[in-house]
C-alpha cells in the first residue's frame, strides 16, 4: 500500500459557499475516508490539509486519513477499521491540491510516479482506477515539478497551476489546461509561481508570484478569458497571493502584500468584477510589532458578510484578535475576537465553528474549538482536548473535530485524532471501539451519501494500515480509501466538486 503526504492549509466554508472556496476536504469525506461526490453539487475547492492520501492499488478508491503520526494503540475490541482500503506501501508522495471534476478525483502535487503510473505530478480516479493525465507536467529541466492549484471550468476544462516548464516535449509555463485527453500550455504561460487558481463567471482567475510577457500589469494576480490575458488594472507590484475567493460579483484575494493596484490594502482586497477595479477592504490587516499578518481562512456568512480568520492583531485603529468580519463597509472584531490564532472556520446558518490555538476566545476561557450562537460563544469541551483541533465538520448532526490532540475518555480510553461533541460530551467516532489515529487529521468531509473522509499525516486508524486518508461508511465501519494511501507533505491542498 502506498502512502501519499498531504499537508493543508485548514479553511472550513459556509456549505452555501462550496463553489467559491476551498471547503477542508473532511467536510466531504464519508465515515470510511472516500469522498462523497454526491453531495457535491458545485465545482468546490478541498482542502486536504493534516490528510494523507491511502491509494493501495490502481482500483483503490482514494481514501483520505489524518496526517501526523502519533504512536497510538489500537482498541483491542476494535473490529470497525477496514484495511481494504487502506494503504500498503511506504511511497511516499507530496499532495498539494484537489479537486473533483464530473466525478473524476483529479490530484496534484510532486511526485513521478503514483502507483507504479508515471504520471509527472498529477493524476486522477475515475471512479474504478486511477489513471495518469495525458504526459503530466515536469520541470523545463526533467525535474519533479510541482502543482500547488487546480480548478475546473464548466465545461469540464482542469486548469493545473504551480511550477513547471513542460508537458511531454513541449514547454508549458506554470499553467497549463487539461481537457479530457491532452494538456496543453495557456498561452505562453507565466514567469513565476501559481499558487492560486478560481474559476468565476467564465474567468480563470490566477494568484501567486509572477510576471507575464507582453501583459505589464499582469504581476501576481491575472486573469484568463479563455484566448488572452488580463491584468487586473495595476496587479500586485510586490508581493504573493496565496489564497483566491470568487463570490457573486466579487473576488477576494488574500495573501503577503501591502498594495494593489497602488492602494494600500495590507494582505487582502477585492476584484469588482462589474467595474473592473480593485476595492480596498478597509484597512486590511496588521500584527503586533514587526510580527507578519496571516489570513489563514475565509468564509461567507449567511447574509453575505466575509469572516476571516488568521493571526492578525489590528485593522487600522480597530483591534480585531484574529478574527474578523467584513459587513461590504467595515471590519469588526467577530464575537470579541480570540488570544490566539484561528486555522479554521465552518459556518452553518447562523452557527459559526472555530478552531486554532487560542485559549481564549470572546474574553470566555475557552481553548482550542468553540462555537458561536450570534451572540455568545460556548465551550465545546476544548479544556479536554490535549493538542490541537485543525479541522471541523458537521457530521451526523454534531460537531466532528480532527487533529493533532488527545481525549481523555474514561480512565481506561483515550480518544486521539478525531472525536464527535453532540453539545455535551465528546466520544470517539463509531463508539468506543476505534481509538482514533496515530498521527494528523488536517481535513474532514461528507460525500452525499453521508460517509466520512479525513485525511492527514499518519499510518494507522483504529487498528488497521491506513496511511494519509480513511473514510467512516456506516454507523461503526471504517474504511481504507485505497491500499496505498498519501503521504501529506504538501502545504496546501486545493479541491473542486463539480
Amino acid at each position: 500500500m502506498k502512502i501519499f503526504r498531504i499537508l493543508m492549509v485548514v479553511s472550513l466554508c459556509s456549505s452555501v459557499m462550496l463553489a467559491q472556496q476551498a471547503i477542508p476536504i473532511s467536510k466531504v469525506l464519508q465515515s470510511n475516508g472516500t469522498i462523497d461526490i454526491s453531495k457535491l453539487k458545485n465545482t468546490v475547492a478541498l482542502n486536504p490539509d493534516g490528510y494523507t492520501l491511502h491509494v493501495p492499488t490502481l482500483t483503490s478508491s482514494p481514501r483520505f486519513i489524518p496526517a501526523t503520526p502519533t504512536q497510538i494503540q489500537a482498541h483491542p475490541n476494535d473490529v470497525f477499521w477496514s484495511a481494504q482500503f487502506g494503504p500498503s506501501s511506504n511511497e511516499q508522495i507530496t499532495i498539494k491540491t484537489i479537486i473533483v471534476s464530473n466525478g473524476r478525483i483529479i490530484i496534484g502535487g510532486a511526485f513521478d510516479k503514483f502507483l507504479g503510473l508515471t504520471c509527472n505530478s498529477v493524476a486522477y480516479w475515475d471512479g474504478s482506477r486511477w489513471r495518469a493525465i495525458d504526459r503530466g507536467v515536469e520541470l523545463a529541466s526533467g525535474g519533479t515539478a510541482s502543482v500547488n492549484a487546480l480548478a475546473a471550468a464548466p465545461n469540464g476544462d482542469v486548469y493545473i497551476g504551480g511550477v513547471f516548464g513542460k508537458t511531454g516535449n513541449q514547454t508549458c509555463q506554470n499553467i497549463a489546461v487539461w481537457k479530457g485527453t491532452t494538456i496543453t500550455p495557456v498561452s505562453a504561460g507565466v514567469t513565476g509561481s501559481v499558487n492560486a487558481l478560481s474559476y468565476h463567471n467564465s474567468m480563470l482567475y490566477v494568484g501567486g508570484n509572477f510576471t507575464i510577457d507582453g501583459v505589464a500589469n499582469a504581476k501576481n494576480i491575472a486573469a484568463w478569458n479563455g484566448t488572452e490575458w488580463k491584468g487586473l488594472n495595476n496587479g500586485i507590484s510586490s508581493g504573493t497571493v496565496y489564497a483566491l475567493l470568487a463570490n457573486d460579483n466579487a473576488v477576494y484575494v488574500g495573501g503577503n502584500f501591502a498594495t494593489i493596484d497602488n492602494l494600500v490594502v495590507n494582505d487582502i482586497a477585492a476584484w469588482n468584477i462589474s467595474t473592473s477595479a480593485w476595492q480596498k477592504l478597509g484597512d486590511g490587516f496588521t500584527a503586533t510589532g514587526n510580527a507578519k499578518t496571516n489570513v489563514y481562512c475565509m468564509a461567507v456568512a449567511s447574509n453575505g458578510d466575509l469572516v476571516i480568520g488568521g493571526d492578525f492583531a489590528k485593522s487600522g485603529t480597530k483591534t480585531v484578535r484574529n478574527m474578523a468580519r467584513w459587513n461590504g463597509s467595515e471590519w469588526s472584531e467577530f464575537g470579541g475576537g480570540a488570544d490566539g490564532e484561528i486555522t479554521a472556520i465552518l459556518i452553518d446558518g447562523n452557527t459559526a465553528y472555530v478552531s486554532g490555538g487560542f485559549f481564549k476566545i470572546g474574553n470566555k476561557d475557552i481553548n482550542t474549538v468553540a462555537r458561536f450562537d450570534g451572540s455568545t460563544w460556548n465551550d465545546m469541551g476544548g479544556d479536554q482536548i490535549q493538542g490541537t483541533a485543525q479541522a471541523l465538520v458537521k457530521f451526523e448532526d454534531k460537531l466532528l473535530a480532527g487533529g493533532t490532540f488527545e481525549i481523555p475518555l474514561t480512565a481506561q480510553f483515550t480518544v486521539q485524532g478525531i472525536a464527535l461533541y453532540d453539545g455535551t460530551t465528546w466520544t470517539a467516532v463509531g463508539g468506543n471501539r476505534g481509538n482514533g489515529t496515530d498521527g494528523n487529521i488536517a481535513h474532514m468531509g461528507t460525500d452525499t451519501e453521508g460517509r466520512l473522509y479525513v485525511a492527514g499525516d499518519f499510518s494507522r486508524t483504529g487498528g488497521i494500515n491506513a496511511r494519509g486518508i480513511a473514510r467512516f461508511t456506516s454507523g461503526d465501519t471504517w474504511e481504507t480509501v485505497d491500499s496505498t494511501g498519501i503521504d501529506p507533505q504538501s502545504t496546501f491542498i486545493r479541491m473542486d466538486v463539480r
